[in-house]
Formats: structure tokens, sequence, C-alpha cells
């Protein structure tokens, strides 16, 4: 069973490459660490994947089995596993080689497959011209708990995967690590001002968020990124300290298993001598030769032995100090811990009365601007009325001008018409039914035929017009008939 383990892993390496690992870690290490957490987890993986051949194309919740982590459909969890780097490096990497050998078997496409598994993933968190999405929404986790927390953020985004906002900004009132859960979830981006999340949830129908201001947002998000900076950085050199006991207890045990095989080498050699050599045989010589060697053996026996029980009391000593430097690391990170949750209520209780202040001084605001909006829009009406009066007056005097004067005109036209002669003055013809009257425009004058209009309309020339024989005037239109 562990020679096929051992055959799966080497194959499942060789198709995927060497993955990125800590540097303060050995490689040899590592990769003993990465195939234990395989063999340990490929069970748990059969378990989750079943009998039935998973689809690429699921897109339901998938839990990683070392983190506990949610993530979006089989390929995003082998990605999850294959890229995560945050904490249990080894474990990620062993459970992605479980996973790709449960999900894909095969050998020979396994590569290509993982490869298009990865770029459909990527292709979600980037844009075309390869910049980061930036993803909603700006909240404020009320909770108790990192479960808790992890649930709400998810809620509150899932349903914007496909889509690109603004930014985001999460802040937890009691967990101090909310920082270091939000970049297990998301890349860090752009800080929301209030007046962006009021466009992006007026109603505030996403996890209830609070309006901070840009600088207040940027000075709590700086304090919380150094602080969970040096927190990580602890917590990373207290993981490997762990760590580094257990492999050198690990080793411990296996000098300890070296040395009984080789005092049960030492068993059997003398075993196979006094066989060899049985008492009846005289030869001087051959007793010589034979307590030579077991000298030499004995001598070559004990030097391993005090050189093994000289490396087994340097070693618990190294443990010694590392049990108590991790001690002293962890009584400091409770410390740290508890600081920071303290500071953080603090600054939580001071945004909170800042905000009420604010909020405070924006009614009294919008109160006096209400006021002497309604005075300066009572003062406005009562000018406007005064200048309708005025315009009102004006037009109805300038009516009854206009009015006056076209009556006058009437009455001219009128006497004009009867004071008008009955032939044309150009040919002396009468006027009649078969000899009409033409009207000139502008000048209005009908005192002349069709016939002769149409003439004198004809001999107009470019620079040279023609002319009403009566009033001098230009001729802008061609004559019609009048049917007085």
């Amino acid at each position: 069973m562990e020679d096929d383990s051992k055959r799966k892993w080497d194959d499942l390496s060789g198709d995927e490459g060497a993955s990125e690992e800590d540097d303060d870690l050995d490689s040899d290490d590592e990769e003993m660490a990465g195939r234990a957490a395989y063999e340990k987890l490929l069970p748990e993986a059969k378990d989750q994947v079943g009998d039935a051949k998973p689809s690429l194309k699921d897109m339901e919740i998938k839990i990683c089995c070392v983190c506990r982590a949610r993530v979006t459909g089989w390929v995003g969890l082998m990605a999850h596993a294959r890229t995560f780097k945050k904490k249990y490096v080894a474990q990620h990497r062993g459970y992605h080689k479980a996973l790709v050998e449960v999900i894909d078997p095969k050998p020979q496409d396994r590569g290509k497959k993982v490869e298009l598994a990865e770029a459909r993933v990527s292709s979600r968190v980037l844009l075309e011209d390869h910049k980061k999405v930036v993803w909603p929404p700006v909240v404020l986790v009320d909770c108790s708990s990192v479960e808790q927390a992890r649930s709400l953020i998810e809620e509150s985004v899932i349903d914007q995967i496909e889509r690109v906002c603004e930014g985001f900004l999460v802040v937890c009132k009691k967990i101090p690590l909310a920082l270091t859960l939000l970049r297990c979830l998301m890349e860090p981006c752009k800080v929301l001002q209030p007046e962006d999340m009021a466009r992006i949830d007026p109603e505030r129908k996403l996890v209830d968020w609070c309006a901070m201001s840009l600088d207040e947002a940027a000075s709590y998000m700086k304090d919380l990124n150094m602080d969970d900076e040096k927190l990580a950085d602890n917590v990373k050199a207290q993981k490997l300290q762990s760590w580094k006991l257990e492999v050198a207890q690990g080793k411990t045990t296996s000098l300890n298993s070296n040395l009984a095989s080789l005092l049960k080498l030492r068993e059997d050699k003398l075993t196979e001598l006094r066989q060899r050599h049985q008492p009846g045989d005289n030869s001087e010589a051959l007793k010589l030769e034979i307590q030579r060697k077991m000298q030499l053996f004995e001598e070559q026996l004990n030097h391993k032995e005090k050189q093994t029980a000289h490396q087994m009391v340097l070693r618990r000593a190294k443990m010694v100090r590392q049990r108590n430097e991790a001690l002293k690391q962890k009584q400091h990170l409770e410390r740290l811990l508890r600081k920071q949750a303290k500071q953080t209520s603090e600054k939580m209780e001071q945004l909170k009365g800042k905000q009420q202040r604010d909020e405070e001084e924006q009614r009294k605001c919008l109160e006096k601007i209400e006021s002497d909006f309604r005075g300066e829009e009572l003062m406005l009406i009562t000018q406007h009325e005064n200048e309708l009066k005025q315009l009102q007056e004006a037009v109805e005097k300038e009516t009854k001008m206009a009015l006056d004067e076209l009556l006058d005109k009437q009455k001219r036209a009128k006497q004009e018409q009867q004071n008008s002669p009955k032939e044309c003055i150009v040919c002396t013809r009468q006027f009649s039914s078969e000899l009409r009257r033409a009207v000139l425009v502008p000048c209005g004058h009908y005192t002349m035929c069709i016939e002769c209009c149409s003439g004198i309309w004809n001999l107009r020339k470019p620079k040279c017009p023609a002319k009403c024989p009566v009033c001098r005037m230009v001729i802008e239109l061609k004559p019609e008939v009048t049917y007085e």
C-alpha cells in the first residue's frame, strides 16, 4: 500500500512540477510532509468526491478538507489547494494531488486539464487587461467567531462574483484577525467612501455597513495591516518551530531504530562466527584473526553508540529550548491578541461617537438650509408675480396698439379699393372676368392686369430687378391673380 501511494505521488509530482514552498523549510522535509498529507487525505478525498465521476462544470460550494474554506466547484477547489500559501502549505499540496488522483486518474492528460482549470479560475479574478477585479462591498461584520464572519462575508459577495464593482472594506468589531480572514477569501483593493457605498447598496440589503470617511478607513486599515503582519510572522515562526520539533522527534525515533538494528547485526555476526569456527579448531592464527575482527567490530559499535547517545542528548536539549521558546511566543501572541481586541473596541466606539456627532451636525445644517431656502423661495415668488403683472400689462398694451393699427390698415385698403381705377394703368384695358387684376408683392398695388405684371416680371435681370410702376419698389415674388 505504501509503495503504491509513493508511486502515485511521484507520478503526480512529475506531471505538475515542483510547487513553490517556504524558504525556511528543507525541500526533502517538504516533500516528506506533502507525501504524508497525500497519503492521509487520499481516503477523505475519495469520500468527498464519491463513486460517480465528478463534472468539472459543477459550480456547487465545496469545502477544503485542510482549512475548511468554502470554494465554488471542483475546479476552484483544486486551484485553491494548489495555489493557497497562507498556512498548511504542504497539507494543501498533498490534498491537491489527492484530488487530482481521484477526479482525473489518467496521467497522460492530467497536466493539460489542470492548466485549463487554472485558466478558467484565473479568468474570474483577472480582467482582459490583467487588472484585478475589484470586489464588493463595504461591510461592517458584527459577529463573535471566525466561522460566522467567513459565512457573513461570503453571503455578501457570493452573488456578486460575475460582476465588477468599485471596492471593499471589511471591518469586524470583535475579531482582530478579520483582515487575515479576508485575505483568505480575496485580494485587498480600493477602500470605498460612504457615497460609493450609498450608490452600490442604497437600501442596505447586504450585511450592515457603516459610513466611514476615506481617511478614517485608511488609518484603521493601516493599523490592522501592521498588527496582522507582525502576528502572521509570529504565527509562522511558531508553526515552523513546532514542525521542526516534530521532525527532530521523528529523526530521534529513526536513530533509535538504527541502533537496535546495529545491535541485532552484531549478534548475528557473533553467531555466524561461532558457527563457522567450532571449539575443536586448534589453529592459533585463526583464533587471533577472529579475536582481532571481534575487537575491531566492538570498537566501531561502541563508537557508534557513543555518537548516537551524544546526538540524542543534543537533540533533547534543542527540543527543550524550542519548546520553551514556543511557550514564550504563545504567551506573547495571547497578550498581543488581547491588546488588539481592546484597541479595536475603543476605535469602534470612537467611530460611533463621531458618526453620531456628524449626523447631528448634518441634521442642523439641513434644517438651516431648508429655512433659508423657504425665505428665498417666498421672496422670489413675490418678485416673479410683480414681473408677471408688468409683463401682462405691457402685452395688453402692445396687443391693443396692434389691433388699432390693423383696423387702420383695413380701412385704408378698403378705401384704396374703392378709389382704384377700373382699367389697367399700362395697357388701359378694362378689367373683366377674362382680364384679371394682379397683385404685386410686397407693395400690394393691384392696378395692373396679370399680362402686364407678367411681362414686367419676365423682363427682370440679375442687376436690374423688376419694379412696381406706381411706387418703384422691387417686386420679390411672381405676380398672382386677385379674385376680388
